[in-house]
């Protein structure tokens, strides 16, 4: 991440990803993909694959499924995590996974 910018890759959205899902499940995540809103509740990483993953959001006891992840434009955590503020948007800058 370019500490201070505010910018991600898409690779590097999808390294934190797999950092939260297999360290620490408590860090929850909220995205805003091209042509949605923002998501309406933080949601737990669940799996992740080649191009996707896998949300599971508590509020509303759904999964929701990013079919690629390049789609995402923004996101923010819900807590402090690997130098990430809270509740801060980053902005996700489309590179392939």
């Amino acid at each position: 991440m370019a500490k201070g910018t505010g910018q991600i890759s898409t690779m590097e959205l999808k390294k934190l990803l797999y950092e939260i899902r297999d360290r620490r499940p408590n860090v929850c995540v909220r995205l805003r993909r091209i042509g949605h809103m923002w998501a309406v509740n933080f949601m737990q990483v669940i799996d992740i694959n080649e191009k996707g993953c896998v949300l599971y959001d508590e509020m509303i006891e759904e999964f929701v499924h990013i079919q690629d992840l390049s789609e995402v434009m923004q996101f923010e955590l819900d807590i402090r995590y690997m130098g990430y503020e809270p509740h801060f948007h980053y902005e996700v800058i489309p590179v392939n996974v």
